[in-house]
């Protein structure tokens, strides 16, 4: 594993539950489709999906909505890197994290998301790093 990213898309929608993060949502799947083929598009490497990242990005997407905080680090004053390092998973090659917070409804909050990523130079730098290899996408 080279170097990983993770995004993740937290929503001011009334009322958020906690829920599975194992299970991903419809809203997950297009944002990740959209970054692949963005870092594809100037990368010769694949992103390839990994579950844990994915479950480290849904659990800040969760977390974040629930507590109403906005912010690369948590509400304990830990950044997901901590946690990344707590759960043994690796980044020698680096890691990077995008956060997006929006309440546009679920078939525009994906595009909405990746649309401002691609706004920002520090974003879009990051999904064009072609060092990444892996992807954790969460709502």
């Amino acid at each position: 594993m080279a170097a990983l990213l993770l995004a993740t898309l937290a929503a001011a929608v009334a009322p958020l539950t906690w829920r599975n993060p194992t299970v991903q949502t419809t809203i997950e799947g297009q944002l990740r489709r959209l970054i692949k083929a963005e870092h594809a598009r100037v990368c010769p490497n694949e992103l390839r999906g990994d579950a844990q990242l994915a479950w480290l990005a849904r659990y800040g997407a969760m977390d974040m909505g629930l507590r109403g905080y906005f912010s690369h680090v948590d509400w304990v004053g830990k950044r997901v890197f901590d946690l990344m390092t707590s759960v043994g998973i690796g980044f020698p090659g680096g890691a990077g994290e995008i956060l997006a917070w929006n309440s546009y409804p679920n078939d525009l909050a994906a595009r909405a998301a990746f649309d401002a990523f691609m706004g920002s130079p520090t974003h879009r730098d990051l999904i064009r790093q072609c060092a990444y290899d892996e992807l954790g996408v969460g709502d």
